[in-house]
């Protein structure tokens, strides 16, 4: 994304901002693109549009992964049960 603000960010002295700013890349276009108005569910990466992996898919891993959020949420102090 080259605008005159990532310029000028880019000249700014700090030595990591361009790395900073292509790590955010994606996620910016992902929040501001006009064209994913409205969609959701999808894989991006590097500003493409992706397939999930065949383990994202999985109903099984979806299950356990189900089972350690609940468990790990029950080990929050204060957190009450469904």
């Amino acid at each position: 994304i080259c605008t005159t603000l990532t310029l000028k960010i880019f000249w700014s002295g700090d030595k990591y901002m361009p790395f900073k700013i292509l790590r955010a890349a994606t996620t910016v276009y992902c929040a501001t693109a006009p064209e994913l108005e409205g969609l959701g569910g999808m894989y991006f990466n590097n500003c493409c549009r992706c397939p999930p992996s065949s383990e994202a898919q999985s109903a099984e891993t979806a299950a356990a992964l189900w089972e350690l959020s609940q468990g790990l949420l029950q080990q929050r102090p204060g957190c009450r049960g469904p």
